[in-house]
């Protein structure tokens, strides 16, 4: 790891910067799609569900609330192990 900065504690992620806990993936590159309807009453798209995420590169991970970037975390796999945890 690049940084001796602790993320880390007894329940996982915990941000050194603010505080938070919750987690975020920044991709790049990626192929995406989501199922839209048109309405025309209204002359609206409208996005239904979720996107899928079909193809991206992972860029970085970092905190969800602030953006503090995790150092050393370029994949999910570094990322398990940064936080303590055990990658197959």
């Amino acid at each position: 790891m690049a940084s001796t900065e602790k993320f880390t504690d007894k329940d996982g992620f915990v941000c050194p910067k603010c505080g938070d806990r919750r987690l975020e993936i920044v991709m790049t590159d990626a192929v995406v799609s989501q199922e839209l309807d048109f309405n025309p009453h209204t002359k609206e798209l409208l996005y239904i569900g979720d996107a899928e995420i079909h193809d991206a590169c992972v860029d970085h991970f970092q905190c969800y609330h602030c953006g503090w970037v995790i150092p050393g975390a370029t994949d999910e796999e570094t990322l398990i192990k940064l936080l303590g945890g055990n990658a197959e």
